[in-house]
């Protein structure tokens, strides 16, 4: 059977489709909230209702949904995700991790972005050897580092410690950088100040304040008494009262 000749018209549109993301804060730890803000525009102009997709991916390969974002008439739309340690059965790497906008109608994908997860830290101890020392007495302070994760407390290994000694005023005395041992544990050794009064032992953890980094920031403190031993005390004040008594007697005579 003979075919005659057929044709139709297929219509196509030609457009600009802008997609970006953006995240606050990018640096997070299991428990946060962070806000993800979403931007589409159609060449150049708001588009408005449109369901965006905001995903995560741990190794750059693999894409998680953590959350949906509707645009407004401004093109914006927020969308919120709450850190957990785990994504889809997959347990999130304290380090960086890729996020990304996905316009799943328009087939349009978002720029990645970088974050970041990380572990709380802190210090779960730190005292001094002795609760009083004497001026120019050796202070022993110890302070165990650890980082939590989804199974409890873990030491904090090879990181470096600042331990500074203050007085009442704030003003640094001393300061000592120790690194962490095997347990989490950091050691610093002092002069106890000559002067006697209350001071404070600050201990500090830098972590990391920027993307890529692992371990939060942390800080502890702990105080310490000076003060003369008390047979020097009473060898003082004896001596102070037979000075004033030959004094009296020398005004007398």
């Amino acid at each position: 059977m003979p075919l005659g000749n057929a044709y139709t018209t297929i219509s196509l549109s030609v457009s600009n489709i802008s997609l970006s993301l953006s995240a606050n804060p990018k640096y997070a730890s299991p428990g946060d909230t962070v806000t993800f803000t979403v931007t589409e525009t159609v060449d150049g102009n708001p588009a408005s209702g449109r369901s965006i997709r905001v995903q995560i991916s741990p190794d750059g390969v693999n894409w998680y949904d953590v959350c949906t974002a509707t645009t407004g008439s401004d093109g914006k739309g927020t969308c919120t995700w709450t850190v957990d340690w785990y994504v889809s059965g997959v347990k999130l790497p304290c380090r960086y991790i890729k996020a990304r906008a996905v316009d799943p109608m328009w087939f349009v994908v978002s720029s990645p972005i970088d974050m970041a997860i990380y572990y709380r830290t802190k210090f779960s101890e730190a005292y001094t050897d002795k609760p009083r020392y004497a001026p120019g007495e050796t202070v022993t302070v110890t302070a165990r580092l650890v980082y939590t994760d989804d199974t409890g407390d873990k030491p904090v290994v090879g990181k470096t410690v600042t331990f500074t000694l203050k007085d009442s005023t704030g003003t640094i005395i001393d300061s000592k950088q120790v690194t962490t041992d095997s347990y989490g544990y950091a050691k610093a050794q002092f002069t106890a100040p000559s002067k006697s009064g209350n001071y404070t032992i600050d201990v500090y953890f830098g972590g990391a304040t920027s993307l890529g980094a692992e371990l939060s920031p942390a800080s502890v403190f702990t105080g310490l008494s000076v003060s003369e031993p008390v047979a020097t005390a009473v060898k003082l004040a004896v001596l102070a009262g037979l000075g004033y008594l030959m004094y009296r007697l020398l005004l007398r005579g």
